[in-house]
């Protein structure tokens, strides 16, 4: 396994063909738009998420339909 930090929505990609999956914390929702998860998990990456303290689901911000590991 490695790790690669994303702090730009630019950086977020599937650069190759082993498995990709982006840690998403709550702090960090607003630095990747939709469209750039959207096209992420397009690409075959995965998204999973943290909470905020206190959220029971995923936010409005996070679609449910890529971003199942909240």
């Amino acid at each position: 396994m490695e790790a690669r930090p994303v702090r730009q929505a630019k950086d977020l990609a599937v650069t190759d063909d082993r498995p990709t999956v982006f840690l998403l914390d709550a702090e960090s929702r607003s630095t990747f738009p939709v469209d750039v998860m959207r096209s992420f998990v397009d690409q075959a990456g995965a998204i999973g998420g943290a909470g905020r303290n206190g959220e029971t689901d995923v936010p409005r911000d996070c679609p449910p339909s890529f971003c199942p590991g909240f």
